[in-house]
């Protein structure tokens, strides 16, 4: 004679594996909502403006706007300064061949002079990080290195123009 266990055994079995099953097919249908939102690097256009101050201003320094297209991305947030430990090169020359400032970020993937928005602030893309980082992670450039090192790493949403 089976026991009573025995037989509960594959309905509790089926009740499992029709849980992972609704887990799985939920956990898909989040990850496309959410690439519905973000837009990858790869599909960013180049910047055509530059960075006054905390503004973001036309070429001709006529005026500030906001220009017409915004894509949000996940990124990965560092600080750097000019420390020579921390640069190739001068440490206070961008791979752009500009000054650093405030203002300018390193990345790896969107071209010179491109526009982003980190925390409500705006910053320029002038300079590179190690060729080992990929396109999520950008580099604030700070003043000092004890700055840059209480920065921290911060993963968050940005804007980039």
């Amino acid at each position: 004679m089976e026991s009573s266990s025995y037989r509960k055994r594959p309905l509790f079995a089926i009740i499992v594996f029709t849980g992972v099953i609704i887990m799985v097919l939920l956990l898909i249908f989040l990850r496309e909502k959410e690439k519905e939102e973000i837009y990858p690097i790869s599909y960013l256009g180049e910047g055509s403006y530059f960075v006054e101050g905390n503004s973001i201003v036309a070429p001709n320094n006529a005026s500030i706007f906001s220009p017409p297209s915004v894509k949000k991305i996940r990124a990965v947030l560092t600080a750097y300064s000019s420390s020579i430990d921390e640069t190739w090169g001068d440490p206070h020359i961008t791979a752009s061949g500009e000054r650093v400032r405030d203002g300018v970020v390193a990345n790896n993937c969107l071209s010179f002079g491109t526009i982003v928005e980190i925390d409500g602030m705006f910053f320029e893309v002038l300079d590179r990080k190690n060729s080992r980082y990929g396109c999520e992670w950008f580099d604030i450039w700070q003043e000092s290195k004890e700055s840059a090192l209480q920065f921290g790493i911060k993963r968050d949403y940005i804007k980039v123009y």
